[in-house]
């Protein structure tokens, strides 16, 4: 009979689904991305470079740009650094039918060192993504949230906030950012700009995992109601 499974058991069982054998086929720096319509799923390729998240000089938000466009003013805080920019991401995620929560305002980061205000307590709305790293050596893609060590404790919630309307106004790139932030494409939902500034939420590179030095690698991201997730969940209501 069907069980039904928690939201956080949804994620984590997607993320063990494997892709292809070569996640890389059909990327380069020519096709930098690919859209799966079928999967609901986009791949992007990218660079990891862990030394780059973490504290440095002239290093402004460390622990917080997960993931960046290399031709984005933040690219150089970033974990991973994709060739597709995060303009191309947000319409891919919206060309798959995912819905922006777009309810980030500007005021999110510039009243970030306010006590007064609320705004930087303001929490990413949009649909739950999963997002999954992969490189060479690998068997399978790995969740994001394994790749770091996580203050919270809580999950890591993934979401579609969109605030394209923002790129030109920030032009940092930002496409996963691991608090509620109004450059990201996708952001933390768990983690607000306020945990970060109060010095709650400053994520870091699982080393445990992560090994050391630059390497290419491939960064997907899927709906939560992608085609994996159905997947798992047939195979769980046949049991």
């Amino acid at each position: 009979m069907y069980r039904p499974l928690s939201f956080i058991a949804v994620i984590l069982l997607a993320a063990q689904v494997s892709l292809a054998s070569d996640p890389m086929n059909g990327l380069s720096k020519d096709t930098p991305m690919v859209v799966d319509q079928r999967a609901r799923e986009i791949r992007l390729l990218a660079g990891l470079q862990p030394d780059a998240f973490g504290p440095g000089w002239l290093r402004q938000l460390p622990g917080h740009h997960a993931v960046t466009w290399r031709g984005g003013r933040k690219s150089r805080e970033a974990m991973l650094v994709t060739y597709a920019s995060d303009a191309q991401v947000h319409d891919a995620l919206i060309s798959l039918g995912v819905k922006p929560g777009n309810n980030l305002t500007q005021e999110v980061w510039d009243e970030r060192d306010n006590p007064k205000s609320k705004a930087p307590e303001t929490r990413v709305a949009g649909d739950p993504l999963v997002a999954l790293v992969w490189w060479e050596g690998l068997k399978e893609p790995l969740p994001l949230e394994a790749l770091l060590r996580n203050p919270t404790g809580k999950r890591i919630d993934l979401r579609f906030g969109g605030h394209k309307s923002l790129i030109p106004v920030w032009r940092s790139g930002c496409i996963i950012c691991m608090q509620s932030c109004p450059g990201a494409k996708i952001s933390n939902r768990n983690s607000t700009m306020r945990d970060y500034v109060d010095g709650n939420a400053t994520f870091a590179v699982n080393d445990a995992i992560v090994p050391a030095g630059k390497r290419d690698a491939v960064v997907i991201v899927r709906p939560v109601d992608s085609k994996a997730t159905r997947d798992v969940l047939d195979a769980d209501s046949s049991k």
